[in-house]
């Protein structure tokens, strides 16, 4: 059970203090502080900044919507309001570091739900399916557009718009935040289960998570195509809410890679003498005490059962 104990140890409180235990070549157990120190705070800083902006913009134009989208606002609403969501998923996977499967899960489900909302939003817009159907009598739907705009997909039928194909499209959107709020539920069961399970099975989630974003995707590209018909332009709302999605998957993908390509020096902004001290005092307090630090209790048992096991084998 010991290496249980440190692999579940309060990650959080050496992430902001520095200090971590760390074995000695003679597998006794020395303090090092090892934070990111004034990279962390200065980090910590703009990125509250961000949040607290992105917040302010968003309650602004909130107060716009309420008075110039009538029945619509709502939708408005909730399409504003994944930019200050993904910013405070972002925010929390910063500070507290264990957290970032759970930011992804929250950034890409806001996503999801402003796009299904933003679709609401355009049909709204254009006065609604009937409405949108008598503005563009005669019109197809184009189902050949991303992401089916290729071979084999140019064999699609292309069938003359009517109210009901309003409904597919609306079901074509709604999948996206079910199943990925399903994907997302199962990754952080096995992410809590265990942290190699989750690792070794989250690559085998992502086409699952890929179909369902593609799909609902081509749904609202079948809806904007429609609406363009009738003089809208939503082409550029809709180019700012996909961005947010980018900036998810990308920041998601920098933060899994970076640990592997480069670290950060470490910085000993200590006096000496309290080095010395994080170096000396197990070995002192065992001889005044008897006992041993509590981190160098941990570290120690884990030591000794590592080196068990390997006489064992």
């Amino acid at each position: 059970m010991a290496p249980r104990q440190v692999h579940a140890a309060r990650s959080l409180e050496r992430y902001w203090s520095g200090i971590q235990p760390w074995p000695t070549a003679c597998s006794e157990c020395c303090v090092i502080p090892v934070a990111l120190q004034v990279y962390g705070w200065v980090l910590w800083a703009c990125a509250l900044l961000c949040v607290c902006v992105a917040c302010a913009l968003y309650a602004c134009n909130v107060r716009s919507a309420l008075r110039h989208w009538g029945g619509a606002a709502t939708h408005v609403a909730f399409v504003l309001a994944v930019y200050p969501v993904v910013s405070i998923a972002a925010f929390m996977a910063l500070v507290v570091p264990r957290t970032q499967v759970l930011s992804e899960a929250i950034s890409q489900e806001a996503v999801m739900l402003g796009l299904y909302h933003f679709y609401c939003l355009v049909v709204a817009e254009c006065g609604g399916p009937e409405h949108l159907v008598r503005r563009t009598e005669g019109s197809l739907l184009e189902t050949r557009v991303l992401p089916c705009c290729f071979y084999p997909c140019c064999i699609l039928p292309r069938p003359k718009l009517q109210p009901r194909h309003f409904k597919v499209l609306r079901m074509l959107l709604l999948q996206v935040p079910v199943i990925q709020g399903l994907i997302y539920i199962a990754i952080l069961g096995l992410r809590a289960e265990d942290v190699s399970v989750y690792l070794s099975n989250y690559i085998y989630f992502q086409p699952l998570v890929a179909a369902s974003v593609l799909t609902g995707i081509w749904g609202i590209m079948m809806c904007l195509k429609a609406a363009e018909a009738t003089g809208a332009r939503p082409r550029a709302r809709f180019l700012a809410l996909q961005f947010a999605l980018i900036i998810v998957k990308v920041q998601c993908g920098v933060a899994k890679t970076l640990p592997t390509l480069t670290s950060l020096k470490c910085l000993f902004a200590l006096n000496p003498s309290v080095v010395v001290d994080y170096y000396t005092r197990p070995k002192r307090e065992l001889k005044q005490t008897g006992t041993l630090p509590t981190p160098t209790r941990v570290m120690l048992g884990y030591v000794n059962h590592t080196q068990k096991q390997k006489t064992e084998k």
